[in-house]
């Protein structure tokens, strides 16, 4: 019956505010999660791939001891680190004290934040986020479980873990919507500016044959540019000599006007 009624309450919380951008549903998340496990700080990692390489990259930060800012880093996806482990076997750490790990573990606690800033890990649990296929697209890490009255951090328990993996899979699955239509939007946007940048340039090429007497003579911007570029295409303009004949003129115009729609499609076909 718990966990029945926590997948109710993680379902609703998620459900209150739709359309949220990934750090917001992140961060609601995550403080979900602190607040069922009594995690005195936490982090939210999601998955990043490009080609074969595989990085963690933070996308929500918690602590109730000091000032946490969102900022950007990165964690190798690999067995070195806490959450490189667990995002490369999906297996859930249970940490009681970071300082103390185990010679026998691949991974190692890293001090680095503990020491610019003065905070003390101690206890950590550390699982993966699955979308519904079972495919690991993040990592959850929440550090100190504090109990009313106790003024060390706890370890955290197997109950823990019992009471989030009944809904990992929704949470995992509200992240990855949240990243999904992030990547549309940007994509969407990147779709707009450059076609915006196509009319610029036609009504530029256009203004060109329409206020002098030109005609087009070669044509020859086919030249790629970088993933999220498009092709160019580069318009060589002589001037129109006199006796030279109109049709000819006309032709060449009729050209560019073909040339302009293949253009066009050409975008639409290689944007991302």
């Amino acid at each position: 019956m718990v966990k029945v009624s926590l997948v109710q309450q993680f379902v609703e919380f998620i459900e209150q505010a739709p359309n949220q951008s990934l750090r917001a549903v992140s961060a609601r998340i995550l403080a979900k999660c602190r607040l069922v496990t009594g995690a005195e700080a936490g982090t939210i990692f999601i998955v990043r791939r490009q080609g074969r390489r595989r990085w963690l990259e933070a996308v929500s930060v918690q602590n109730d001891t000091i000032t946490a800012h969102d900022a950007a880093f990165v964690i190798p996806v690999d067995e070195t680190s806490i959450a490189g482990y667990v995002a490369v076997t999906g297996q859930t750490l249970f940490i009681d004290d970071a300082y103390r790990i185990g010679d026998d573990r691949p991974y190692r606690f890293n001090p680095s934040f503990d020491r610019q800033s003065g905070f003390h890990t101690s206890s950590i649990l550390c699982f993966a986020l699955v979308s519904l296929p079972g495919r690991i697209i993040g990592v959850v890490q929440l550090i100190n479980r504090r109990e009313p009255g106790c003024p060390v951090a706890r370890p955290f328990l197997p109950d823990h873990e019992a009471m989030i993996a009944p809904v990992n899979h929704i949470v995992g699955r509200a992240i990855e919507r949240a990243d999904a239509m992030e990547r549309i939007a940007a994509q969407n946007l990147a779709l707009r500016e450059r076609n915006r940048e196509l009319r610029l340039e036609r009504l530029r090429v256009e203004r060109l044959v329409g206020n002098k007497p030109v005609w087009i003579s070669t044509f020859h911007r086919w030249r790629e540019r970088t993933l999220d570029g498009l092709k160019e295409d580069l318009i060589e303009v002589v001037r129109l000599e006199p006796g030279d004949d109109p049709a000819l003129r006309l032709a060449q115009l009729l050209r560019l006007e073909q040339l302009a729609h293949a253009l066009g499609d050409h975008l639409s076909r290689h944007l991302p």
